[in-house]
C-alpha cells in the first residue's frame, strides 16, 4: 500500500476489501480512496449570494424600519423577511461544508466512486466509469478538484451540464495522473449504469 496526499492506495489482489462486497465487480481493484478538506472556504457563490442577500436586507430594514420604529407593531414586516434573507445568506457555506464533511472517494482500476451520507438525505453512491473519451481535468490546485464526467440537470424546462469529480481533495495532481493512466489505458467495463 503507498501513500497519495495522505490517503491510502492501492490494494492487493484477492479479496474484496470489507464493505465493498456487492459493489466491486470481481477482479476489480481499489487504487485510491480518499475525502475532500472540508474545513470552511467562502466560494465565489457565495459571495454573490451574500452580497444580493446583503442587498435586499438593507432594502428591506430601508423600507420597513421607521415603520417598525413607529410603535404601530411591523417589526414582522422586517424581522420575518430579515430572518429568511440572513438564513439564505448562511445556508449556502454551510451546506457545502456539510456536504463535504459526509462525503467519500474511491478510486479504482474500473471507475471512480463517490459515496455521500448526508443529513435528510440519507446514503447515496454515484458509480461513473473511467473510459477512453474521459475527459480528465485538474484545477490545478493543492488542494484541488479532479473533474472526470458530466451529468445533465434539469430546472424548470432548461437543462444543463454540471461536472463530477473529487472536489478538493489533497494531491489532487497524483489523483489525475492515476486517472490519465486509467482512462488511456481504456477503463473497465462497468455493468451498472453510471451516475447510479
Amino acid at each position: 500500500m503507498s501513500e497519495v496526499g495522505g490517503t491510502r492506495t492501492g490494494t492487493g489482489a484477492g479479496a474484496v476489501p470489507a464493505g465493498w462486497e456487492g459493489i466491486l465487480a470481481p477482479g476489480e481493484r481499489i487504487l485510491w480512496q480518499g475525502r475532500p478538506e472540508a474545513s470552511f472556504r467562502l466560494e465565489p457563490a457565495h459571495v454573490v449570494t451574500g452580497l444580493a442577500g446583503l442587498a435586499m436586507l438593507g432594502f428591506i430594514l430601508w423600507g420597513f424600519l421607521p415603520a417598525a420604529l413607529s410603535g404601530r407593531g411591523a417589526w414582522s414586516f422586517v424581522l420575518l423577511p430579515g430572518l429568511l434573507v440572513l438564513g439564505i445568506i448562511v445556508w449556502g457555506p454551510l451546506w457545502t461544508l456539510q456536504r463535504r464533511r459526509g462525503t467519500w472517494y474511491t478510486l479504482t482500476d474500473r471507475r471512480a466512486f463517490i459515496a455521500t451520507r448526508l443529513p435528510l438525505l440519507g446514503r447515496d453512491l454515484e458509480r461513473w466509469t473511467i473510459r477512453p473519451q474521459s475527459r480528465i481535468r485538474w484545477d490545478g490546485n493543492d488542494p484541488g478538484t479532479v473533474w472526470f464526467a458530466t451529468r445533465t440537470e434539469r430546472i424548470d424546462d432548461r437543462s444543463h451540464e454540471v461536472p463530477v469529480g473529487f472536489e478538493r481533495i489533497a494531491g489532487a495532481g497524483e489523483v489525475f495522473a492515476l486517472m490519465e493512466r486509467l482512462r488511456r489505458g481504456g477503463g473497465g467495463a462497468d455493468p451498472d449504469r453510471d451516475g447510479s
